[in-house]
C-alpha cells in the first residue's frame, strides 16, 4: 500500500495544482485609475490659475515618484480631475483642501492651512497637514504688488501640498502586493499518512499597463508520517505568476506555472532509512511493496490551462485554490492571498498627523 501511495507522487503534485483557475475569461490589462481634487474656502481666494499651479506641482511630484519608485507606483496612471473620468472608479485619490485660518488661529500659527489626503482603494487613506505663514500687510500696495504677493503665497501653498503628497506616496505601494500561495493535501492508508505541502511567497510587481510576470520562490515538500516518517523537499522550486489588473472589478487575474528540481531527503520505515536524491532511490535492505522502484524527476507544469484565479487587489484579499477532480480522496486546503504588509499597517499611524509646521513668506516690495 505504501508503494502505491509513494510511486505517483510527481503525478499527484501535477494534479494538485491544476486547480488554480477560477474561470477562463481573458482580461485586458489596465493601469490603476488616479484622480485629484482641489478645494478651498472663499477666504483663500484661489482662482482657476491658482488651482492650475497647485495641480502642476502635484503632478510634478506624482510623476517624480512614479519614476523613482516604479515598483510601488508605476502601474498608476497620471493624475486626472475626477469629472474627467466618470466611467472609471479611481483606485487612487489625491485631495487637497486649502483654508484661510481665522484671526485668532493666525495669532498662534500660519495664515493658511493645507490638508492633503491620499486614499488608495484596498489599503485605506492618510492625511498630512501643513500651515503656511505669510506677511499679508499690503495695505498701501498697488494692484500689481498685491498680485505678486498672492502669487507668491499660492506658490508656497503648491510647494507644501506637493511635498506632503510625496510623504504620503512613500507610505503606499499599490503596484506591488505580496502574494502568498499555500497548498496542503493529505492522504493516508495502512498506518501511513502522506502530505504534499507547497508554500510560495513574493511580490507581484505591476507594470505601467497593469500587467505583471513574477517568479516567486517556493518551498515544496513531500512528507511521510505514521509508521514511516520523513520529509523530501523539492530543490529549486519556483512559481511563475503572471496576469493583469482588471479595472471592471478591481481585481487581478493570475495564472500560475510551477517548476521544481529533484527531491532530496529520506524517510524511515521500521528502523530502516531510505534516501532520495539525484533521481535515485537508495535503501540498505529490500523494502516490501516495491518501494525500491520509487522514482524522482524534475517538475515542469503549466498551471494556467483552466484559466486565471480572480483576486481582489486589496490588503488581505484571498481566493481559494479548489481541489482538483483527481484529488477527491485527499483532504485538501489551498489558497492564494494578497497583502501589503507594513505599508497597509501604517495607515493608522499616519491618521494622527504631527503638529503642522509653519513657513514664513514675505511678499515682494512695491
Amino acid at each position: 500500500m505504501l508503494a502505491r501511495l509513494l510511486l505517483p507522487r510527481v503525478t499527484v503534485l501535477a494534479t494538485l495544482l491544476m486547480a488554480v483557475a477560477a474561470r477562463p475569461e481573458r482580461a485586458t490589462a489596465a493601469p490603476l485609475a488616479a484622480t485629484f481634487r482641489i478645494t478651498a474656502d472663499e477666504d483663500s481666494k484661489l482662482t482657476d490659475p491658482d488651482r492650475a499651479l497647485i495641480r502642476d506641482k502635484l503632478q510634478q511630484n506624482w510623476d517624480n515618484h512614479r519614476q523613482f519608485n516604479p515598483k510601488g507606483w508605476n502601474c498608476a496612471e497620471g493624475l486626472l480631475h475626477e469629472p474627467d473620468s466618470p466611467s472609471r472608479r479611481p483606485r487612487v485619490k489625491v485631495e487637497v483642501n486649502v483654508t484661510r485660518r481665522t484671526l485668532v488661529q493666525r495669532a498662534t500659527g500660519g495664515n493658511y492651512a493645507i490638508e492633503v489626503k491620499l486614499t488608495v482603494v484596498g489599503q485605506g487613506g492618510a492625511v498630512e497637514l501643513e500651515q503656511v505663514e505669510v506677511d499679508e500687510n499690503t495695505e498701501d500696495a498697488d494692484a500689481d504688488t498685491e498680485a505678486r504677493a498672492h502669487n507668491l503665497t499660492v506658490q508656497e501653498i503648491a510647494k507644501r501640498a506637493g511635498n506632503k503628497l510625496a510623504v504620503l506616496l512613500d507610505k503606499y505601494k499599490p503596484c506591488s502586493p505580496k502574494a502568498q500561495a499555500k497548498v496542503r493535501a493529505e492522504a493516508g492508508g495502512e498506518g501511513v499518512k502522506l502530505a504534499i505541502v507547497i508554500d510560495a511567497e513574493g511580490d507581484l510587481v505591476l507594470r505601467e499597463d497593469g500587467s505583471f510576470e513574477t517568479t516567486l520562490p517556493v518551498t515544496a515538500a513531500f512528507e511521510v508520517s505514521g509508521l514511516c516518517t520523513g520529509t523530501m523537499p523539492y530543490s529549486n522550486a519556483q512559481l511563475t505568476a503572471k496576469g493583469t489588473y482588471n479595472a471592471d472589478d478591481d481585481a487581478l487575474r493570475i495564472q500560475l506555472a510551477l517548476t521544481a528540481g529533484t527531491q532530496t531527503g529520506s524517510f524511515t520505515c521500521a528502523g530502516v532509512t531510505c534516501s532520495v536524491g539525484g533521481g535515485a532511490f537508495t535503501c540498505p535492505i529490500p523494502v516490501p511493496g516495491g518501494i525500491s522502484g520509487f522514482h524522482d524527476r524534475p517538475i515542469e507544469l503549466d498551471l494556467s490551462e483552466g484559466g486565471p484565479l480572480t483576486v481582489a487587489l486589496e490588503d488581505n484579499a484571498a481566493a481559494p485554490i479548489p481541489v482538483p477532480a483527481g484529488m477527491a480522496a485527499w483532504n485538501w486546503t489551498g489558497s492564494l492571498r494578497l497583502s501589503y504588509g507594513s505599508g497597509a499597517a501604517a495607515v493608522a499611524a499616519l491618521a494622527s498627523a504631527a503638529a503642522p509646521a509653519s513657513t514664513a513668506v514675505t511678499p515682494p516690495g512695491p
